[in-house]
């Protein structure tokens, strides 16, 4: 009995981590949204805590790696390959003068990476 309750305890502290690593994708979403202005980065604050939003969030979702890959190999290879994509806007720690992606493309691989972590939230 003690076992069941303690996989039900790391099963939900797993779509916790999950949930919340989502949540502050959406954030660094808006902040990177807030740091472009006439097609530059005008703001380096922004990107700067956008990024480091994405990377978080990806630390998040890696601490939990070995039962995400456990329960689906493939699909939690298809959510790191969209943090990858995703972390492609930033190239840099520090903000180039351009954005490598727009706010709109930086949303997409932020909606694809919720579809493949939705494997792993069922």
């Amino acid at each position: 009995m003690a076992a069941i309750g303690m996989a039900g305890l790391v099963a939900a502290e797993e779509q916790r981590r999950q949930g919340l690593a989502l949540e502050t994708l959406k954030v660094a979403a808006d902040e990177y949204g807030n740091a472009i202005e006439k097609g530059r980065i005008a703001k380096a604050v922004e990107y700067q805590d956008s990024r480091g939003f994405v990377w978080h969030s990806a630390a998040m979702i890696d601490a939990v790696a070995g039962e995400l890959a456990a329960k689906d190999a493939t699909a939690f290879k298809e959510l790191q390959a969209a943090l990858a994509e995703l972390k492609k806007a930033w190239p840099t720690a520090v903000a180039p003068k351009k954005p490598v992606k727009d706010t709109s493309a930086v949303r997409g691989d932020i909606a694809r990476v919720e579809l493949q972590a939705g494997n792993f939230l069922r």
